[in-house]
């Protein structure tokens, strides 16, 4: 019950924002940022207009520190 109150509050904050022309957002995967950073921090570092130490923000993806893993039923 709460993934599904939690997947309808997302949709419509999505939604929301896509009609917000003041608003612009860059949506990540989490596991595909853990699975491949340098991609998804390379669309961040764009993104957020390209002053960002790209090669910094790479090194400290940590995927040991991740919890809560993604069990396929």
């Amino acid at each position: 019950e709460m993934h599904r109150i939690f997947e309808k509050h997302l949709n419509s904050v999505l939604s929301w924002m896509d009609n917000q022309p003041n608003l612009s957002y860059l949506t990540v995967n989490y596991n595909d940022l853990l699975l491949q950073p340098g991609d998804h921090i390379q669309r961040i570092h764009t993104f957020l207009g390209g002053n960002l130490d790209a090669i910094a923000m790479e090194k400290v993806v940590d995927p040991q520190l991740y919890r809560q893993r993604f069990v396929e039923k």
